[in-house]
């Protein structure tokens, strides 16, 4: 009885020392770099920082890192512009290459937050699956595709979409979580903010509408930093990005039935700024014929404004030369400041269009922070490079084969800023 009580004792033990080191192993892993908050300021045209000079976003560019321009990827619209930056892919890549596609796989056309149903839409892994992935806490209050069906890596806080959310709210809402104790609270944050793309696109990039959404958002910045001061007892970063830029459109629309007429097996996706063509399969020949067809069939002034490519030429920049479910046979491209579609009653503004073709479409990168540097200004760069960016602030390696093959933005951080337990 006394060895058969000794065997039972030293049993217990074993297992509490197993359940202590399960248990211990599930314990967060405890990070020291300063939380980073991701925000984004759908349609904010980098020229607006001068033609409307708001104050609290230019205090954050002089007292942080300041890039000259930020480039959208191509087709410069909502979806494929915000899933490169927190993927560090281009759409291509990622799988959302348009506000509005096809996808042969799904046998689908694509719409605005599909990921919400089905997670193969989106082909990359975002900036915070992989901060979760890492034990990282992330929260997120609206983000495109940020409420993506996976089963795994999800935001510890998300937000379910809803437009007319007042910004104050969202504002509000990102102080409350970084208030959270330290054992709950995100380390990392992302906001969106849809009210100036809105207003451009509604009254044009010239309006008082266009003037007042600015100002109010950013009186609701300057809050939101002094908020941020007075509520935390630590420092945060804040990025602050624009996905694309906005340019004003003519009334006057290309109209395009007629160049499809008798094409049973065509698929026409209607992106305001492109039309996408889909055929049943890859054919290069059917392609090249495809092409020919419609450009017999622009009038002379549509020919002056709508370029019409198969995938074999498509341009190099556009970053399209990857065949999959989601792309296009055949792509037509309308120029500014033309879109496809049906008669308008006026013009007012929008974006989609090839960003080499006007500065207008450029977007803004600002960084202000402990982690970055003071007063410096930098050169233009893609968009995809955020990724990498936010990967280094969070300490974590860029995955392989990301299109962002390198964090080219090393240079704006403050030295010794970037070292993690």
């Amino acid at each position: 009885m006394k060895n058969l009580f000794l065997v039972s004792i030293v049993c217990a033990l074993i297992l509490i020392g197993y359940l202590f080191v399960t248990d211990s192993h599930k314990t967060p892993v405890k990070h020291s770099f300063t939380p980073t908050i991701l925000l984004s300021i759908d349609g904010f045209s980098n020229d607006y920082l001068q033609r409307f000079k708001p104050k609290n976003i230019l205090m954050l560019a002089e007292g942080g890192v300041k890039a000259k321009s930020l480039t959208p990827v191509f087709p410069s619209k909502t979806f494929p512009n915000h899933i490169s930056i927190v993927t560090g892919n281009y759409p291509a890549t990622h799988g959302v290459i348009h506000n509005s596609f096809y996808n042969r796989a799904l046998d689908k056309n694509y719409k605005l937050g599909l990921g919400k149903e089905d997670p193969n839409w989106l082909r990359s892994r975002t900036l915070w699956s992989i901060a979760e992935q890492n034990e990282i806490k992330t929260a997120l209050y609206f983000w495109p595709e940020s409420e993506i069906n996976t089963t795994e890596y999800k935001p510890t806080y998300v937000k379910p979409y809803k437009h007319n959310t007042p910004n104050e709210q969202r504002f509000n809402q990102i102080v409350e979580w970084l208030k959270m104790p330290v054992n709950e609270r995100p380390s990392l944050v992302l906001g969106y903010f849809s009210t100036i793309d809105s207003a451009g696109h509604d009254y044009g990039t010239n309006s008082q509408e266009l003037k007042k959404a600015i100002d109010e958002l950013d009186y609701l910045l300057g809050q939101f930093i002094s908020n941020l001061k007075h509520n935390l007892d630590y420092e945060v970063n804040i990025v602050l990005v624009s996905d694309h830029g906005m340019t004003n459109i003519s009334p006057k629309t290309i109209l395009y039935n007629h160049l499809f007429e008798g094409m049973e097996d065509v698929r026409v996706v209607d992106g305001q700024t492109q039309l996408f063509i889909y055929l049943p399969e890859v054919d290069k020949t059917k392609e090249a014929t495809l092409v020919s067809t419609i450009k017999s069939r622009l009038t002379p002034s549509e020919k002056a404004s709508v370029n019409v490519y198969d995938f074999v030429n498509y341009p190099k920049h556009w970053h399209f030369n990857t065949r999959s479910s989601v792309m296009p046979n055949v792509v037509l491209e309308v120029l500014p400041p033309y879109v496809f579609g049906k008669p308008r009653e006026k013009g007012n503004a929008t974006h989609g269009y090839n960003p080499k073709l006007t500065s207008e479409l450029d977007a803004i990168f600002i960084a202000n922070g402990p982690s970055f540097k003071k007063g410096l200004i930098i050169e233009p760069f893609e968009n995809i490079y955020v990724f990498p960016m936010m990967l280094s602030l969070l300490g974590l390696e860029l995955p392989k084969n990301n299109d962002a093959h390198k964090n080219i933005l090393l240079p704006i951080f403050e030295e010794n800023s970037l070292k993690f337990n």
